[in-house]
């Protein structure tokens, strides 16, 4: 019998009792997802530390109200509040550019009535009494668009033009472009007398994301399954792939799932799908939404993320994108992609969504952006995001359960120890390996049992005696996708 901490030498007469719980060791691994996003000065956290986040009212003292993080944060615990989530906030870039654009008020009112802007998916309503010169109706617009501590711009009458006021991005960077300028998304009258343009459908200008390379260097040596963050941009992106091929490969073996989101039209967006091929990344497309890209990937990234950690072979199709913490997500109809144009982006890497009889958004199917292998050949063994998620969470439950037995003796199968001797030997493991199977199977992960264990071999190493190897087939269980009904009506 072997011991580990009563001694062999002892005699005073005692009653001594060890515990061992390697019997009762849980593998159920506890998941989370880590926010990346840009910081206001006004926060109290610097950038580069990872902070774990519980309430919205958190995230904007550390970051700022009204961050790009922040508001991350805001959508991301309006539809899952108890989602473990941490945040790691980066500083806009020394060399970014905001994003800006200017917004026109033309005539006098006639009638008193609102003007309803919407920027950034946001609503704002701007009151106007009949007799309003162009003037007084650009002044209050910009006084309504700076009382919103959540704003996405920054409002300033223009020094020369007072009718015209000048809209910029409270961030640097590329993701500022996304931010949408649009009148009357919902119908709402403008005031007679009265016209409202802006510059351009959305900010524009906006240069240089910040490097996510310090985000990863603050992640340090902590694994966070899934990673939510709004860069696009190809610099950006080798980075992150680059970075989370090493962190899912041996010897580290601390893969995630990243999500993002692009905006733009569907040439705009299969074009930069076509451009990437990470199986760790999964990028959403916002079709010309209301709303910026950093509050898509946070709403889509979360939702997929929950479902993912409750059963990693489920595909998200039909799961609800709800318009919460006043932010219009859908795309008009006419900025909506057609089915054909939806199947077209599941080709070229981007995951597509909906939007339902009820003006909701809803996911249909996530993907990587995985497309071919290493010699360029079309391929689809990573392209599902749940594939990777199976794969990640089958090798984790495999690794917690061979844990216990560190410390094991490693002998061949005809070896005959006493009972209680801690030895592992090619057959045992086996059997481990197969009853680890068996409960994966109860899970609906995976499938054929029979066939596993006809193809599941065990051995000591050749060469490395302390070494043994053991190879297996799963076979994972997949979403369904396409249910194909042939019907032949008789006579």
């Amino acid at each position: 019998m072997d011991f580990n901490f009563i001694p062999e030498n002892i005699r005073i007469p005692k009653v001594l009792i060890e515990f061992n719980e390697n019997l009762s060791a849980s593998t159920k691994q506890v998941l989370n997802a880590c926010v990346w996003g840009q910081r206001l000065a006004t926060g109290t956290v610097a950038a580069g530390e990872a902070r774990r986040i519980t309430n919205a009212a958190q995230a904007e003292e550390y970051w700022g109200r009204g961050s790009q993080i922040a508001e991350m944060f805001r959508v991301i615990k309006a539809v899952n509040p108890f989602f473990e989530t941490w945040g790691i906030a980066l500083d806009d870039d020394v060399a970014g550019v905001a994003g800006t654009q200017t917004m026109t008020f033309t005539g006098s009112a006639t009638e008193a009535g609102t003007h309803v802007a919407y920027i950034g998916g946001r609503r704002y309503k701007i009151g106007v009494a009949s007799g309003d010169t162009q003037d007084v109706q650009a002044t209050a617009a910009a006084d309504v668009i700076n009382a919103d501590g959540r704003r996405s711009v920054d409002a300033a009458v223009d020094g020369v033009n007072a009718n015209q006021i000048n809209l910029v991005a409270r961030h640097d960077g590329e993701t500022g472009n996304s931010i949408d300028l649009r009148m009357n998304y919902y119908g709402e009258k403008t005031p007679a007398g009265t016209a409202v343009a802006f510059g351009a459908a959305t900010m524009t200008g906006g240069t240089t994301n910040p490097d996510v390379t310090d985000a990863i260097n603050a992640m340090g040596s902590d694994w966070y399954n899934y990673i939510i963050h709004p860069y696009t941009d190809a610099a950006n992106l080798t980075i992150i792939e680059t970075q989370l091929e090493l962190n899912y490969q041996p010897p580290r073996q601390q893969g995630s799932r990243s999500f993002t989101a692009h905006r733009g039209t569907h040439t705009s967006s299969t074009t930069y799908g076509n451009g990437r091929n990470s199986g760790h990344v999964t990028s959403f497309g916002t079709m010309i939404s209301p709303a910026p890209v950093w509050i898509w990937a946070a709403m889509c990234g979360i939702i997929s993320a929950d479902s993912l950690a409750k059963h990693p072979a489920k595909q998200m199709n039909g799961l609800k994108v709800p318009a919460v913490e006043g932010y219009v997500l859908a795309p008009k109809p006419i900025d909506r992609w057609t089915e054909e144009e939806n199947n077209l982006a599941l080709f070229d890497g981007i995951s597509t969504s909906t939007v339902g009889a009820d003006g909701e958004v809803y996911l249909q199917w996530v993907i990587t952006m995985y497309q071919k292998n290493t010699a360029g050949i079309e391929d689809d063994a990573l392209l599902l995001v749940n594939d990777v998620e199976l794969r990640e969470r089958v090798r984790f439950e495999k690794i917690a359960t061979f844990a216990p037995y560190a410390r094991h003796l490693l002998a061949e199968d005809n070896a005959r120890p006493a009972p209680g001797v801690e030895m592992i030997q090619p057959k045992s493991a086996l059997v481990v390996m197969l009853n680890l199977y068996r409960n994966q199977e109860a899970k609906g992960w995976v499938q054929d049992y029979e066939g596993y264990k006809a193809t599941a071999l065990a051995a000591i190493d050749a060469d490395v005696k302390t070494r043994l190897n053991i190879a297996d087939q799963p076979k994972h269980v997949r979403p369904l996708g396409v249910l194909a009904i042939n019907t032949q009506t008789r006579r």
